[in-house]
């Protein structure tokens, strides 16, 4: 298909061609009237050399409208998050959210006597609020975990809330390592795109860093959300280098109280998106002109040619 970047310029095309074929008149009348009056034969290659240059100044103004031929391209692409359409599209999907709630003792401690408020606490308020938003095809899985995992439920959002209270933290160890170890197997046997949230204080003391793991597990399609309980320093470390590798990591405590239903929402929603885009279920086919010079090139190389052809008669 041929596109005009200029089309205006081709309005002023019949002009051009009136103006330049009046010109060839006038010219061939006035020859005409020489050799009749010096009597010599005329040549016809005079004609042809005179149409030659008509046709050089018409195919180069044509070239002023710069003429592309245009070819549509299709790419498929993989969407970001965030948008309400994307969102729409993708909330009659099924999604799976493992929570992994940690049962250790530091998550019955008290960052802020004034509140009196636990860490275990500000956890089940977040767990119930990201429930609280998840899609109605979602499904759930709760891991409960301090020096071993233990499964709390599999269900919907509904009922895995009402599960909640098989939780029981004061548990010596925290072992991250080992629910990350005991829920990749499932998640990777599941059929649909996986979540993984963990929820903690990221004091950790059994089992070893489990900052390796967490990265492995969101580069192999898996999007880990790092829910950081109250204000263990001892979680700092960790903290940093996973928001540095580019794991999303939210702060629930008495600072973000306020917030935990916005935070949970937002979190709920870019986790589902992310999940789907990095099992490439959520794709987008596009479409842009891809624009090739060549008939404008083409125009002007044969106005030249035309030009210098036509000069070999003399004039």
């Amino acid at each position: 298909m041929i596109k005009f970047l200029n089309p205006e310029i081709l309005n002023y095309t019949p002009l051009i061609i009136v103006f330049s074929i009046s010109l060839f008149i006038y010219i061939l009348y006035n020859r005409r009237k020489t050799i009749k009056l010096i009597k010599v034969h005329d040549n016809w290659m005079w004609y042809v050399f005179q149409i030659l240059k008509i046709l050089a100044i018409i195919t180069l103004f044509i070239s002023l409208s710069l003429p592309v031929e245009v070819g549509i391209v299709y790419k498929k692409l993989y969407t970001g998050f965030g948008r309400e359409d994307i969102s729409s599209i993708i909330y009659n999907l099924t999604a799976l959210h493992v929570i992994l709630i940690d049962e250790s003792k530091s998550m019955l401690y008290i960052d802020n006597r004034e509140d009196n408020i636990t860490r275990f606490e500000y956890a089940l308020n977040f767990t119930k609020k990201y429930l609280n938003s998840l899609a109605e095809h979602d499904q759930v899985m709760i891991v409960g975990f301090s020096e071993d995992a233990r499964k709390i439920c599999i269900g919907n959002a509904s009922y895995c809330r009402s599960q909640l209270y098989k939780l029981s933290p004061g548990k010596k160890y925290t072992g991250l390592n080992t629910a990350l170890g005991y829920i990749y197997s499932y998640v990777t046997a599941a059929q649909y795109p996986a979540v993984i949230v963990i929820v903690s204080d990221g004091a950790y003391n059994y089992g070893g860093d489990p900052y390796d793991t967490i990265v492995h597990i969101n580069k192999t399609g898996y999007p880990v959300l790092f829910v950081r309980i109250g204000l263990d320093r001892r979680a700092n470390g960790l903290v940093q280098r996973l928001e540095s590798s580019n794991i999303k990591v939210i702060s629930v405590n008495q600072f973000t109280e306020k917030l935990i239903d916005q935070l949970a929402q937002d979190a709920s929603r870019e986790m589902r998106v992310k999940a789907f885009i990095a099992k490439k279920i959520l794709e987008v086919k596009i479409s842009y002109e891809d624009m090739n010079p060549y008939p404008t090139v083409a125009l002007i190389v044969s106005s030249l040619v035309l030009f210098i052809v036509s000069r070999l008669e003399g004039y």
